[in-house]
């Protein structure tokens, strides 16, 4: 179940990795939010004007343009539906390989910072991602925090990983 939450604050959370069902679950409820809204609303646009374009042909068959318009529109329509499904399968391709990645997190109440731990032997440093949760869209769903940060980026925090001595609950 998902409803808006704030995030506990803590000083440092328990090492984590995040499970490839998360991110499934984590991303459907993200293209919900973000992209399937609108790409309904699109979806009906291009829908009424197939209607429109295919009537103008019933009434006038010698005009060519509404059948290109109409082959246009059932194009748009098919793309709007089939982009979010294709873009999952590859966002789903691409995280498969960080399903063995270490994060480790920290919230001090207005900015969640989430870090990859890294052996020492590494020699590329990976800056930490900051996510100020005062304008983010956090959703506590059963075993995990989706946080929204604008339409661009989500991160998932497994509550699991949230340490037991909570500093300060999040008001």
């Amino acid at each position: 179940m998902e409803k808006t939450a704030k995030l506990p604050i803590f000083e440092t959370s328990k090492p984590y990795s995040i499970p490839l069902e998360f991110y499934r679950e984590g991303f459907a409820i993200f293209q919900k939010r973000y992209l399937i809204k609108r790409n309904s609303i699109m979806m009906a646009v291009f829908g009424l004007l197939l209607i429109s374009f295919f009537v103008a042909a019933v009434k006038n068959p010698s005009n060519t343009m509404c059948y290109i318009l109409m082959m246009v529109c059932a194009a748009m329509i098919f793309l709007l539906w089939y982009n979010p499904r294709k873009m999952r399968r590859s966002i789903m391709e691409a995280v498969k390989g960080l399903e063995q990645e270490r994060y480790e997190a920290h919230h001090d109440g207005r900015v969640l910072r989430i870090q990859i731990l890294q052996n020492e032997d590494e020699e590329e440093i990976i800056p930490e991602s900051r996510i100020s949760t005062e304008t983010a869209d956090i959703q506590e769903l059963e075993q995990f925090y989706l946080i929204c940060n604008g339409k661009q980026m989500f991160y998932i925090l497994p509550k699991a990983a949230i340490p037991e001595n909570i500093l300060i609950e999040a008001e």
